[in-house]
């Protein structure tokens, strides 16, 4: 697996001030958030589990998702973010390849 992690800098994301990192796996790029005290860059297993996440929560109907996440279901935020993860599941099923449920076990199994 080819990954590349770059900082993009300091941003606000939902009134959130936090650092903006750009995950790059096998040629798919992701954003990645994490908060001001984290200073240097995010593993990348604690990405690929945090996008494992996601791509799981997006194979769910959308009641659902916004149930378990806490959105409201008018909510065109809501919405946003559930095309977001269903985007992001696409693109690391492209990243990983016949890799992707091997890599995701591995991931979900880790200490």
């Amino acid at each position: 697996m080819n990954t590349r992690i770059s900082l993009v800098g300091k941003t606000k994301k939902d009134g959130w001030e936090c650092r903006q990192w750009l995950i790059d796996i096998n040629g798919e790029s992701f954003n990645f958030f994490t908060g001001m005290g984290i200073k240097v860059a995010p593993s990348i297993d604690d990405v690929l589990e945090s996008l494992f996440l996601e791509s799981d929560s997006s194979l769910e109907p959308f009641d659902w998702f916004c149930e378990s996440l806490g959105y409201e279901q008018d909510s065109l935020k809501a919405f946003k973010t559930y095309l977001e993860c269903i985007e992001n599941r696409k693109k690391l099923k492209r990243a990983l390849g016949s890799e992707y449920e091997k890599e995701k076990n591995r991931i979900q199994n880790r200490e």
